[in-house]
């Protein structure tokens, strides 16, 4: 059943509400305004402080990369937006190294534009972490789920990539590996969890629900 966090009655203008300021800041790392442009510029900004630097502070494993779990709701059931690979065509996630000046946040938002064309809600906690296996190694990838508000008729990698939704079950059926998988079969238990009614579909609104 879709959590009640989302079944939120509209109130109040969302620029009149006291934890407006607090929830921006988490969404923030969206970037949903096309105007904002995710670059070491912006993150260095005055204005991309208060965002960024308490995450910028931390040190990150060299070999981590990030990416986003793209999602929307048809009823009480989710899809998920798959794409694929390059070389071999395989359905993958959106993720990618995470650039100096970024966090994995921020870097995950630019991956699910650059590879998706897509604009959305990301949430702050993390799905949870899986093993990356290439011909380079294995590699560390966090991912964060995004809610999808908005997908785009053109991005950067549009002439590379072919992207699909997929029912939930669907998508945990043609990702790899193994533990990828496991993180997908959680996404409803994460969702469930959250508790910031204040989201981006609110906030573009204008009003929180």
């Amino acid at each position: 059943m879709r959590p009640r966090i989302w079944q939120h009655r509209r109130e109040r203008s969302a620029a009149q509400h006291p934890c407006v300021i607090y929830a921006l800041r988490e969404v923030s790392a969206t970037f949903l305004s096309s105007d904002i442009r995710v670059t070491p510029a912006f993150v260095s900004s005055g204005i991309a402080d208060s965002f960024f630097r308490p995450a910028l502070s931390l040190a990150l494993p060299p070999d981590l990369q990030s990416g986003a779990v793209p999602f929307r709701w048809k009823g009480d059931e989710l899809d998920v937006l798959l794409i694929t690979s390059r070389g071999k065509r395989r359905w993958i996630l959106p993720k990618g190294n995470i650039p100096a000046g970024f966090t994995p946040r921020a870097s995950a938002v630019k991956e699910a534009f650059e590879e998706t064309g897509i604009r959305g809600y990301l949430f702050p906690r993390p799905l949870g972490t899986y093993p990356h296996r290439s011909k380079e190694g294995i590699r560390p990838v966090v991912l964060f789920p995004m809610e999808v508000l908005r997908i785009e008729s053109k991005w950067p990698e549009k002439e590379e990539r072919r992207r699909k939704w997929f029912h939930l079950e669907d998508a945990i059926t043609n990702v790899k590996p193994a533990e990828l998988k496991a993180l997908l079969r959680g996404l409803p238990a994460y969702l469930a969890g959250e508790k910031d009614p204040y989201t981006a579909t609110a906030l573009l609104a204008g009003t929180v629900r």
